[in-house]
């Protein structure tokens, strides 16, 4: 398969998957509320930020593990190149799951008293998350092979089946019980789908044994994991902190009331994450190969792709936010057009850098990529804290748009820039023609929202395909532009030679 197949199998999967969540999680949302309570299902959401805390003590082992695979790959045997690697990894995250314990028993009992109603739930997350620390492997090692589309599918599996126990063991009274075994189920089938999907078609490179350590090698790998890990304290700090922000400032019912006003947002946006994310194996093969032109060309391309993913995202909810809340959980639970606004424009801003993100950590850049969101997330953190005192749950979001706009974006395009040869302002020349159409459609989408709020899903629906109609008229001759059209021409030309072929 072609790195393009390979890439448009992963994507078509993924959006898949988040169709199918996002149908079945409004429901859930919605029934988890009735039955466990505002504050307890609160106190859940905080939960599972506290779990990516907890995900730091890999030491960036883990992170690094999707783009190393690429690498192996590009090497003369790639098989034995690739069991020899996971062998050797494998080996580290054994002796870092003593790390994973000891913390865990810590967060267990550093818990607030405010917060016991969590205590035999987490405890149970914890037990299953120090378990199944090493099979975190599996789902890496399968990205760095670039079996995306298997991925995308085995992740919808596990979802549902985790999904399907939560509310099952709701039904019979477990409360916030049942969400942690969910949790504990759906690791479970992702990790044993991996496994038997390495075994059965990737047989040559899952390692025999446990390979010793070379000298240096886990120096080498510890001290860039290092830095990713840093980075990964960094994205925790940027998108891991918002909900303990507005918990712990206003309360955990508001903590619901922020991420059902978001949860729009939330999901529609991981349909543009996915396609950086999906990509970044291949991305890491270019710079393998040192077709660094190719790579600049490829960057481009996914920037007017997400871009065009995003501003999607961004009509649909500005039009359909409240009356779509308002439908689904009540309109009291709605936090307003301008916490709207505010999710949506710090999405937005994130979303290119991100863009500029993979493309730098592609080509080896993790020292300079982790300062710089280092230094952005305490930044958001502080901003978010002080704006959230005076403003509420709106100021989660406009902390974070303080800080990607003063400091990753400027720091990252420049470190692009340099990095490839290209003026400062050619990387964002793509996105021009977006904006003067986003310009047109944005306004016209917020004005839409804020007047036809009834609750009711047949004005939801109604707005947002008004709203997505006017959208794509506008920006269909953009999605043609280069360099992101050299990949549209191909693709449709390649659909229509199968729709006369059939």
């Amino acid at each position: 398969m072609t790195r393009t197949r390979r890439f448009l199998g992963g994507v078509g999967v993924g959006w898949m998957s988040q169709a199918v969540m996002l149908v079945v999680g409004l429901w859930t949302t919605r029934f988890f509320l009735e039955r466990l309570g505002q504050s307890s299902y609160g106190l859940w959401l905080v939960a599972t930020q506290v779990l990516g805390y907890l995900a730091l003590a890999d030491l960036g082992v883990l992170a690094l593990l999707p783009r190393e695979t690429a690498y192996a790959g590009a090497h003369a045997d790639p098989s034995r190149a690739t069991a020899e690697l996971l062998g050797r990894i494998l080996r580290m995250v054994l002796w870092q799951t003593l790390l994973v314990a000891a913390l865990a028993v810590v967060v267990w009992f550093v818990l607030p008293t405010a917060w016991r109603p969590l205590r035999a739930p987490i405890g149970v997350l914890l037990v299953g998350f120090v378990l199944l620390f090493p099979a975190r492997v599996l789902p890496a090692a399968i990205q760095g092979l670039q079996d995306l589309a298997f991925a995308g599918a085995l992740q919808l599996a596990a979802w549902g089946t985790g999904t399907a126990v939560m509310v099952l063991l709701t039904l019979q009274g477990y409360g916030l019980l049942s969400l942690a075994i969910g949790w504990i189920a759906t690791q479970v089938v992702m990790s044993v789908g991996c496994l038997v999907r390495l075994l059965r078609h990737f047989p040559a490179a899952v390692p025999r044994s446990l390979p010793p350590l070379p000298p240096g090698f886990a120096r080498s790998f510890l001290t860039r994991g290092a830095w990713m890990n840093l980075n990964q304290v960094a994205q925790v700090l940027l998108t891991g902190t918002d909900l303990l922000i507005v918990g712990r400032q206003v309360g955990p019912a508001a903590v619901v009331t922020y991420s059902v006003t978001g949860k729009l947002a939330g999901v529609f946006q991981s349909a543009s994450q996915t396609l950086p994310a999906v990509a970044l194996p291949a991305l890491s093969e270019l710079k393998a190969q040192d077709d660094r032109p190719a790579l600049l060309r490829v960057n481009g391309a996914l920037l007017q792709a997400v871009f065009l993913v995003s501003g999607a995202t961004t009509v649909v909810v500005l039009a359909s936010n409240a009356s779509f809340i308002g439908w689904w959980v009540g309109a009291g639970r709605f936090g307003g057009a301008l916490l709207t606004a505010a999710i949506l424009a710090s999405m937005l801003l994130h979303h290119a850098n991100m863009c500029l993100s993979y493309a730098l950590f592609s080509m080896g850049h993790e020292r300079r990529l982790t300062l710089t969101a280092l230094a952005d997330g305490v930044a958001t953190v502080a901003l978010s804290l002080w704006l959230v005192r005076a403003l509420g749950p709106v100021g989660a979001p406009l902390g974070a748009i303080a800080g990607v706009s003063l400091i990753s974006l400027p720091f990252n395009l420049d470190a692009l820039a340099r990095a490839t040869g290209t003026r400062f302002g050619a990387l964002l020349r793509p996105l021009a023609p977006w904006a003067w159409r986003m310009a047109i459609v944005a306004p016209a989408a917020a004005l839409a929202g804020v007047t036809w709020t009834r609750g009711h899903f047949l004005v939801a629906a109604a707005t947002a395909a008004a709203g997505m109609a006017v959208y794509a008229l506008l920006m269909g001759p953009y999605a043609l532009r280069d360099p992101l059209g050299e990949y549209t021409r191909r693709i449709g030309r390649a659909l229509l030679v199968r729709v006369r072929g059939g």
